[in-house]
């Protein structure tokens, strides 16, 4: 079956699989679309970047949206930037979005 969420004005669909009994059930949801949201991608950025970046450094596309709904698969064409403070070099990564959250690839 399919199911959607509201995600502040974002319509979320998702495809759900439902097992077992009318009074004992379980169930797995798996979203058919990635929110993209500009605060959060933010927010995991400062958190990952710790180990890499000189402090003060971290910055994120400008255009960035605060919100924006993207196929699983679809690349989300934003990076975000640090200073790395190992070598005082500038370093980007690009943000991807997976069934786990926001991730950052190198290269």
């Amino acid at each position: 079956m399919t199911c959607t969420v509201n995600y502040d004005g974002l319509d979320v669909p998702f495809t759900v699989e439902v097992s077992g009994g009318s009074f004992l059930f379980t169930y797995t949801a798996k979203a058919k679309k990635f929110v993209l949201a500009g605060d959060g991608v933010r927010a995991r950025f400062a958190d990952w970047a710790v180990p890499y970046a000189m402090p003060g450094s971290l910055r994120c596309d400008a255009n960035l949206p605060d919100k924006k709904l993207l196929d699983p698969d679809e690349p989300t064409g934003y990076q975000c930037y640090y200073i790395d403070k190992s070598d005082q070099q500038a370093r980007a990564v690009r943000v991807k979005l997976s069934d786990s959250g926001v991730n950052f690839l190198w290269g």
